[in-house]
């Protein structure tokens, strides 16, 4: 099971990429998520059309935004 995401502001508004999987289940995720004040949009992205991975940022220094590493909960339901 991996879940990561990586968030950020700009001018105000929230952006939350996030990526997910249970390896015993098909279940794999893919959204980005937009806070705009109380309000949420969270747009579900296409497995077949994704080009690299969140994993791959694992450890690497310098991002303004924080990747995050969860164990056991899903981001967004």
């Amino acid at each position: 099971m991996g879940n990561y995401f990586i968030s950020f502001k700009n001018h105000g508004v929230g952006y939350t990429v996030s990526q997910g999987w249970r390896l015993t289940e098909d279940d794999y995720s893919l959204n980005i998520s937009i806070d705009i004040g109380e309000k949420r949009v969270t747009l579900q992205g296409d497995r077949k059309t994704q080009v690299g991975s969140l994993v791959r940022l694992e450890g690497k220094s310098g991002l303004k935004g924080q990747l995050q590493k969860l164990s056991a909960t899903r981001l967004l339901d």
